[in-house]
């Protein structure tokens, strides 16, 4: 696989104190009564989709509850993070100094998803996660001080999704790529059986900074959200509590972000209605915290008309899988 990639970072990570919230058994999907039949489930849709000519990457949960990858950076070990809500692929900058920058290497890239990459900083790389290997792959460097809630080296942002026509089981925890972009007939065809397995679509749209967001409703009022699986929860910026009709209930954890970002408390409430496309949810458990560090509701940045973050833990509760290539979210509640 010969790709290529991207430009900015931004993404969440959401650090909450367990004892606050009353969902945090959604996290521990496979604790339950009906775990063997996930297992079924999981080995039916690796099976079907290796048919379609996908590869699986086994996934994991860290102790922050993001979703890792082991892998390797040209030839040493590594940890990766699949992140949705980060732009571009982003490397430690302890790793980043051992590789080769574009300006060393005297060339220019042809991107798939960017055009043409001239930034001279850029790293390129080359990618081992699982069977699946990935050549020429950009990144640029950025220090990953996540607080010590991940052991994360690289974050696979949106360009490496997009490039590789990924497929994000937030479930069953696994990655599928792709080494060419699928026919329309494979795409019917999983489309058609995720239908008939009683799964719901729902449009996802990039934006500018080609992270991934949806609409939906929030008490009957219209809201737009980041899905991120690089958060921890489900979060809404404070700014719409007024709006939304919200209560907000104190708490004692904060959000955490990269860098400069800093960090904001994280307060939470109980949505009285939450609907996703032709899914309705009752008595929701969600966060509600500052997010502008974040840059959302930004009135100068890509994320200025959102309004918070769809985080894996609906996602994983609800069985989501995130088709990157074709732009949709699939639920199964």
């Amino acid at each position: 696989m010969d790709n290529l990639f991207a430009t900015r970072l931004s993404r969440i990570n959401l650090q909450f104190l367990a004892q606050h919230f009353v969902w945090l058994a959604s996290f521990f999907i496979a604790i339950n009564p009906a775990a063997a039949a996930d297992q079924r489930n999981t080995h039916s849709l690796e099976n079907y989709l290796k048919g379609l000519g996908y590869e699986p990457i086994p996934l994991k949960r860290d102790h922050g509850n993001h979703l890792m990858a082991d892998g390797q950076i040209d030839g040493k070990s590594h940890d990766f993070m699949v992140a949705t809500g980060c732009t571009m692929t982003t490397v430690d900058s302890s790793i980043a100094r051992k590789l080769k920058t574009l300006k060393i290497l005297g060339v220019q890239l042809e991107d798939s998803v960017l055009g043409t990459i001239t930034n001279a900083e850029a790293r390129v790389m080359t990618i081992k996660l699982g069977a699946a290997r990935f050549t020429n792959q950009p990144a640029y460097s950025k220090t990953l001080d996540l607080g010590g809630h991940t052991d994360a080296d690289c974050l696979l942002g949106c360009d490496f999704l997009f490039r590789n026509f990924c497929l994000i089981d937030c479930t069953s925890q696994r990655l599928y790529v792709r080494a060419n972009e699928p026919s329309p007939q494979a795409e019917q065809a999983l489309e058609e059986s995720l239908r008939r397995s009683g799964f719901h679509e729902i449009k996802l749209h990039p934006t500018s900074g080609l992270v991934m967001t949806l609409s939906g409703n929030v008490n009957r009022q219209p809201v737009k959200l980041l899905v991120d699986t690089g958060a921890v929860w489900t979060a809404l910026d404070y700014k719409q509590a007024r709006r939304l009709g919200i209560e907000k209930q104190f708490t004692r954890a904060r959000v955490s972000g990269i860098g400069k970002i800093g960090s904001a408390w994280m307060d939470r409430t109980k949505l009285k209605s939450f609907e996703l496309g032709s899914m309705s949810f009752t008595n929701v458990d969600v966060g509600v915290a500052d997010l502008s560090g974040w840059k959302i509701g930004d009135p100068d940045h890509s994320l200025a008309d959102v309004d918070g973050i769809l985080g894996p833990d609906l996602l994983a509760y609800n069985r989501g899988l995130i088709d990157c290539h074709n732009l949709k979210l699939w639920l199964q509640p």
